[in-house]
């Protein structure tokens, strides 16, 4: 397999997850944070296409901060201008560093909720919860932030790269 017949194997699987995500975001029934699991793991998958796409080698790793910040920092720049554009006023480019730590402890964290807290009970769970509210629900106090807006963003960024390298296309609105 060619190197760019892998970055289109990766780019259509990363967008399945996308498109995946998206449809459970929708509905208003969901009971758990899949969604963010599933756009996550497209993001990852895109993130490496692009290092492919930059021919930039990489290992086995979740840790999005360090996969991010192998890329060229001409295509970080772009990434992010397309990410901006399309959320302005959401996608603030001073928290993408901690947005990135953040997925990645979703994606290796949050999938095992229920061990975060296993030594309290679920009275005291609540309570903390309900103390992080009236504190103002801080993404920085919070065990798992999700920044939906910078992941999108990032990831629209991403796509679009690959698409224009590429003859991949995914019928999925932005």
């Amino acid at each position: 397999m060619t190197n760019s017949e892998l970055i289109e194997r990766m780019y259509y699987s990363a967008m399945d997850r996308v498109h995946d995500s998206e449809i459970l975001s929708e509905l208003t029934s969901v009971r758990s944070d899949a969604s963010a699991h599933l756009g996550i793991l497209g993001f990852e998958i895109l993130l490496k296409a692009n290092l492919l796409l930059d021919g930039v080698q990489f290992g086995r790793s979740h840790n999005y901060s360090k996969l991010w910040n192998t890329l060229p920092t001409a295509s970080r720049d772009e990434i992010v201008r397309i990410g901006q554009s399309r959320y302005a006023g959401y996608f603030k480019i001073e928290e993408v560093p901690e947005a990135l730590s953040a997925f990645g402890n979703v994606f290796t964290r949050a999938r095992y909720d229920y061990e975060v807290h296993k030594d309290k009970s679920l009275d005291e769970i609540k309570r903390l919860g309900d103390e992080w509210l009236k504190r103002g629900a801080k993404d920085s106090e919070a065990d798992f932030a999700y920044y939906p807006f910078i992941r999108k963003g990032l990831t629209l960024g991403m796509r679009r790269r690959i698409e224009r390298a590429t003859s991949a296309e995914y019928d999925l609105p932005e």
